[in-house]
């Protein structure tokens, strides 16, 4: 009797991958911001960010506002289709100027700009928690948001983008929120907006991250 020879499937290489979730059928990789120069990356490799944090000035803006818009790119360079949840850690702080209210929070959108072409929104993340502070201090958080992102395909030469937003609000005084990139997780340096140095929280990361589900 001849015992038939049975060829399984192999299950799709996990290499490129951070992390791959069996379930889902979903791939991830793990994109961390940063500078360099005045530019804003994503990348998948850990570096020395020119910048350690960026600012947007919180005075006069006694309803929520949006002060931080800034966008995180990463050239593609072979087709991918990004496809599921997605997930964001956003470090960043509210200052208050004396006895004031200050209230912040921050989101992300996630966009496909076309080699060539305009910008298009893919999706909107959840917005993290609002964070205040009322006693002249300041006060650190790593906002977790989370994103649904369509099955959306990428050609080489497109960029994938990742803008994060910082909205807040102040009853008065000189106020302001900001947000921290470093894929070193350093704890000093200096702020993009007003150049001058910054430290953060010694137990608060400065880490960026972008947990991007590609469909396998």
């Amino acid at each position: 009797m001849t015992i038939p020879i049975i060829y399984r499937k192999a299950g799709p290489s996990t290499s490129n991958y951070n992390f791959y979730d069996v379930m889902s059928g979903t791939g991830y990789v793990e994109f961390i911001g940063g500078m360099a120069g005045a530019t804003y990356i994503l990348s998948n490799a850990e570096y020395y960010s020119e910048w350690l944090t960026t600012t947007g000035d919180l005075t006069g803006h006694a309803a929520s506002t949006k002060v931080i818009d800034v966008d995180f790119d990463v050239l593609i360079n072979k087709a991918t289709t990004l496809q599921g949840i997605g997930i964001l850690n956003i470090p960043y702080l509210v200052t208050a100027d004396g006895a004031v209210t200050v209230n912040a929070y921050v989101k992300a959108k996630i966009r496909k700009v076309p080699s060539g072409g305009a910008e298009a929104e893919i999706a909107t993340s959840s917005s993290s928690r609002s964070i205040t502070d009322d006693a002249g201090g300041t006060t650190y958080a790593i906002g977790g948001c989370s994103v649904v992102i369509p099955s959306t395909t990428f050609k080489p030469g497109d960029t994938l983008r990742v803008t994060i937003e910082g909205y807040g609000d102040t009853t008065a005084g000189n106020s302001f929120m900001r947000i921290a990139h470093d894929p070193k997780d350093r704890k000093s340096g200096y702020d993009y907006t007003s150049t001058g140095a910054v430290s953060w929280g010694a137990t608060d990361p400065t880490i960026l991250m972008f947990q991007c589900p590609i469909r396998v």
